[in-house]
C-alpha cells in the first residue's frame, strides 16, 4: 500500500516549505555524507533533573512535542549566542514509524525490529507537531516512492539537527535489564556500523529512564568533533537545559 498511497499524497508543498529557507550552520562545517562516517561520532550524555523530568512526563502536551520545541529553543538560543539569524529553526523528528492510524486494518504491533520516519519539520510551538501530515510517514513516501516528488525533495539539504525520543524505557521487576543504564548511555555509541554515513551535524536521542514514581530524561548527544567541539556541546547541553526547564514551566 506504500507506493500506492505515495503517488495519492498531495503533501509535497508542505514538505518542501519546511525545508526551504535560510539554515545557518551549527558548526564549524556542514556534514558531508560521502565521506564523515558514524565511527568518529563523539557521544555524551546529559540528564535533566528531577522535577523537569517529571513535569515532563506528566504534562498535558505530549512528552515528544515539548521536546520538539525544546530542541527548536536551543537551536534557537545557539544561533544567538553565535550571532546568526533565529529563525524558525528546522529539525529532522525522527519517530517510530508504526502509523497504523492512517491505515485501514493495518497494525504492526506484532513486527520484529525496528520502523522508523524521519522528516523535517520547521519548529516554534507545539501546535506545529499537530499540523503533519500522514505521522509524518509521507515525506518518506514522497521522497523515495515517487520520482517526481522525490527530486524536489532531495534538492534541500537535511536538517542540522535530528531529535529522537526512543519514549519511556521502564524498569523491570528485578530493577534491571529492561532498561539501558546510564553509564552504557554516556560510554557506548548505539550506532550499528562505523561506516554508516553521518547525516546531521547533531543528533540529539533521548528517553526516560527509571520508575514511574522517579522518571530521568536522559540525552545521548552525537556529533563529529570538528563540527562541533566538546567545549560546544557543553553549551548546547547547558540550552537545553535551560530550554526544557522554560517548556514544562
Amino acid at each position: 500500500w506504500l507506493p500506492e498511497r505515495a503517488q495519492d499524497l498531495q503533501t509535497c508543498d508542505f514538505w518542501a516549505a519546511q525545508l526551504d529557507g535560510e539554515d545557518p550552520a551549527i558548526g564549524a562545517r556542514r556534514v558531508q555524507p560521502e565521506t564523515d562516517r558514524a565511527g568518529d561520532v563523539v557521544v555524551t550524555v546529559s540528564v535533566a533533573d528531577a522535577d523537569v523530568s517529571a513535569r515532563l512526563v506528566t504534562s498535558s502536551v505530549p512528552t515528544p512535542h515539548l521536546l520538539a520545541v525544546a530542541a527548536a529553543r536551543t537551536l534557537t538560543r545557539w544561533r544567538q549566542h553565535r550571532g546568526q539569524d533565529p529563525r524558525p529553526p528546522l529539525l529532522a523528528l525522527e519517530t517510530h514509524g508504526r502509523a497504523d492510524g492512517i491505515v485501514a486494518d493495518a497494525d504492526t504491533s506484532d513486527t520484529v525490529g525496528l520502523l522508523t520516519a524521519i522528516y523535517p519539520l520547521r519548529v516554534q510551538s507545539s501546535q506545529d507537531l499537530a499540523a503533519i501530515p500522514g505521522d509524518g510517514i509521507d515525506y518518506g513516501l514522497l521522497r523515495y516512492l515517487r520520482p517526481d516528488t522525490g527530486s524536489r525533495l532531495r534538492g534541500y539539504r537535511e536538517p542540522q539537527l535530528l531529535l529522537n525520543f526512543l519514549g519511556r524505557i521502564h524498569v523491570g521487576l528485578d530493577g534491571g535489564v529492561l532498561r539501558p543504564d546510564r553509564t552504557l548511555l554516556a560510554g557506548v555509541s548505539p550506532l550499528p556500523e562505523p561506516e554508516l554515513a553521518v547525516r546531521h551535524e547533531l543528533t540529539i536521542v533521548a528517553a526516560v529512564l527509571g520508575t514511574s514514581d522517579a522518571p530521568v530524561l536522559a540525552a545521548q548527544w552525537r556529533t563529529l568533533p570538528d563540527i562541533l567541539s566538546a567545549d560546544d556541546v557543553v553549551i548546547l547541553q547547558s540550552l537545553w537545559q535551560e530550554s526544557l526547564r522554560e517548556v514544562v514551566s
